[in-house]
């Protein structure tokens, strides 16, 4: 089965709209009673005393969670996973030990990577980014989870069900028993640039892997060597494989001719038989398969082709049928995503991107059901050996088992844990985590692949189990995702921006919506910076009204609009650790700082070169400020504010997405936004050197190290994340 499908989907769509659990409520130990409600400074005051929560009549006060017992782990049993506490033993992050960084806990699965059924029909295993978990399809229950090390880019089961083969976009090959999920052998560079995809020969033993560019490699085997072989001609990277054994064929992206047919009969020689007609500009092909009696081949593109040939004739094939062509009286979607062919080659299904799935008639090419069975674009489908069950995953992470005559849902697989979040905040104390889905104006339909799109949660930060889920029902319309989010200091209060509705504040304490934020209502909002001041008072924003907004975070008074004499928007806010300064930043900067304490003119920060600015951040001490940039000049400028000089400038191969310090201001966690994976990199930043660093394939969104300065945290697009830390061995 081959991947990658999602990754190309969001990139495409992305591209053309001009951008980039069911959860219980944990029961809490009684709550303290607050003592200093009276003495509450003024807001403004030059003399702010940090306040463990708003104050209100009655306020949402937090417990500290109890801290529990040091883990005993080994390095085997990393990540933890959502549930699972964070090793306690993790020391504290300094330039001596950022080196051996490493991947301390994930929350969430992300989306799926794989759907195959085993040949007896007992075995489902589905592949997410996360990892690779296998149920029984008869109870939809859970067997084992699969530990497997990065990203996930092919997986398939061998002939005579026996073995699990994994690939890895680090070149990595992994075998498991099927039986009992045991690894069983690994290889290590075992194709050159960038394996994407995956499939077992003909002969059960050999396996076949679609290269980035354009060739496919064929590793066999000769005693315990690998021999890796390549052909196809070089062109567009093969990210899908089709294979049908009964003939001998492989179907594949090849050149610019579009989609190349090779035989398989002499597998020491493979060679190529036909291009399919009008497939050459087939880049974005989403699925490839074969009907099990050899006669059919389907195909899924993103721009609203489902295309079915004929190819049991001899030769090359006439021009494929446009089925969404022929598709009256039923709304076709913008894009297919997956197809499988039934056990007896009667009908094929396909997903498409609202989460429905389609049913076609093969003799006469017409499509007879179409059912909305999820709610996020469909990423996989697979029918079971026997033909009466169809596999289908989401883009969400949700799995179903659908009665294949009637799509009638079977079993609901339980992977809800699937979606931690895009977009976060960490309280002060370092106790709480809130998580929401990340959303973007011009996103649009892209928002339903993520789950629970209204969803807005409280975790611990402890194992990441979800503690409360705010009630978004008192918000005129279900939100579809959130622009940013703010959490107060001791995580009793949240304020968050749903996408295109007012900024509103949540006690998180009963999850209900306390109030919107004064004057917020009347236009199509969208807020890029919400944030709560270092003692919990006020709640600031920079919204599309191109105003900077504080309120009184006790009851959502606004207290003051900051405008600047900037063209652009103000995109990022930070307050200094006292509370005193604020500053924002837009566009190509400048930086500009407020005193919220006294009249202080407004300051300005220069840029030497020009570029957009992606996040502010201070150091703890408050001495150095902080701005990361975007890709016309990628940087990381500090400067030092007793003298607003810069003092560091150090540049980057692409956007700066951010960063920030660590507690004791010897490190600097920075996120890289490169083309088609991202890094984040630890430096001491004093001295510019980079001790440690790891590559992703998903937008880091944010970054932020833990108050005791044992975790780095990364939250990312594809709704993971990441805890790192130092472990010892």
């Amino acid at each position: 089965m081959t991947t990658h499908r999602l990754m190309r989907f969001y990139c495409l769509i992305a591209l053309l709209a001009l951008v980039s659990t069911s959860c219980g409520k944990s029961q809490r130990a009684p709550q303290p009673t607050q003592t200093n409600i009276e003495t509450k400074p003024a807001l403004g005051s030059a003399t702010l005393e940090p306040t463990l929560a708003p104050t209100r009549t009655a306020p949402p006060t937090l417990p500290p969670l109890p801290s529990p017992t040091p883990n005993l782990l080994t390095v085997a049993d990393l990540p933890v996973h959502l549930g699972t506490s964070l090793p306690q033993a993790a020391a504290p992050l300094s330039p001596g030990n950022a080196g051996a960084l490493r991947l301390l806990g994930l929350w969430g699965l992300g989306s799926p990577q794989g759907l195959e059924w085993s040949a007896d029909g007992n075995r489902l295993v589905v592949g997410f980014q996360a990892g690779i978990r296998v149920y029984d399809p008869h109870t939809g229950g859970e067997l084992y989870r699969i530990r497997s090390a990065g990203w996930l880019t092919g997986m398939d089961i061998s002939p005579d069900g026996e073995t699990l083969a994994v690939l890895h976009s680090d070149q990595t090959l992994e075998f498991y028993s099927l039986s009992t999920g045991m690894l069983i052998s690994s290889l290590h560079e075992v194709a050159p640039n960038g394996p994407l995809s995956l499939q077992y020969a003909p002969d059960g033993e050999s396996l076949l892997i679609g290269l980035d560019q354009g060739l496919v490699g064929l590793i066999t085997f000769q005693g315990q060597d690998p021999a890796l072989s390549v052909f196809g001609e070089e062109g567009y990277p093969v990210e899908h494989l089709a294979l049908l054994p009964s003939q001998h064929r492989l179907a594949g992206l090849s050149n610019g001719q579009g989609i190349a047919i090779w035989s398989l009969e002499d597998l020491e020689n493979p060679y190529f038989l036909y291009n399919l007609v009008g497939t050459y500009n087939s880049l974005a092909i989403l699925d490839l398969a074969f009907s099990p009696d050899g006669r059919w081949l389907a195909a899924s593109n993103w721009d609203e082709w489902l295309t079915l040939w004929d190819i049991s004739g001899e030769g090359a094939p006439q021009p494929g049928q446009m089925l969404w062509e022929i598709a009256e009286g039923f709304d076709p979607p913008n894009t297919w995503n997956a197809v499988a062919f039934s056990a007896d080659s009667q009908i094929l299904a396909s997903g498409a991107d609202r989460g429905v799935i389609w049913l076609w008639d093969l003799s006469s090419a017409k499509p007879f059901l179409s059912v909305q069975a999820g709610q996020s674009p469909v990423a996989y489908l697979a029918y079971s050996p026997d033909g009466n069950t169809l596999a289908v995953t989401f883009a969400d992470g949700q799995v179903l088992l659908l009665d294949s005559s009637t799509l009638e849902t079977q079993h609901s697989l339980q992977t809800k844990a699937a979606w931690a979040g895009s977009l976060a905040a960490l309280s002060a104390d370092g106790q709480f985590l809130a998580t929401a889905t990340w959303a973007y104006p011009s996103d649009g339909p892209l928002m339903q692949q993520a789950i629970d799109g209204a969803g807005l949660y409280l975790r611990s930060f402890i194992d990441g189990s979800v503690i409360q889920q705010m009630d978004t029902t008192a918000l005129e319309i279900p939100p579809s995702g959130f622009s940013s989010m703010g959490i107060s200091p001791n995580g009793g209060w949240v304020a968050a921006s749903p996408l295109g509705l007012p900024l509103a504040v949540w006690d998180t304490n009963s999850g209900e919506m306390a109030f919107p934020l004064e004057d917020m209502y009347g236009a199509l909002y969208y807020c890029f910076s919400v944030l709560f001041s270092p003692n919990g008072e006020t709640i600031a924003a920079a919204c599309s009204d191109r105003m900077v907004s504080l309120w009184q975070a006790d009851t959502g008074a606004l207290w003051r609009s900051i405008t600047s004499e900037t063209p652009a928007q103000i995109t990022t806010l930070a307050f200094s650790p006292d509370g005193i300064r604020l500053v924002g930043a837009g566009g190509s900067g400048p930086v500009y700082l407020w005193d919220l304490a006294g009249d202080t003119p407004e300051r300005r920060l220069e840029l030497y070169d020009p570029a957009p600015i992606t996040d502010l951040f201070f150091s703890p001490d408050g001495q150095y400020l902080a701005c990361t940039t975007g890709r016309n000049n990628p940087q990381v400028v500090i400067w030092n504010l007793a003298t607003e000089q810069i003092v560091a400038s150090p540049g980057f191969n692409d956007t700066v997405a951010t960063a920030a310090f660590s507690p004791n201001n010897a490190l600097m966690a920075i996120a890289v936004n490169f083309e088609y994976a991202d890094m984040l990199e630890i430096r001491d930043w004093q001295k510019q050197e980079t001790l440690a660093y790891e590559r992703y394939y998903s937008d880091i969104m944010q970054v932020f190290f833990s108050p005791d300065g044992r975790f780095v945290i990364t939250i990312s697009k594809d709704g993971l994340v990441h805890i790192w830390g130092v472990y010892p061995e």
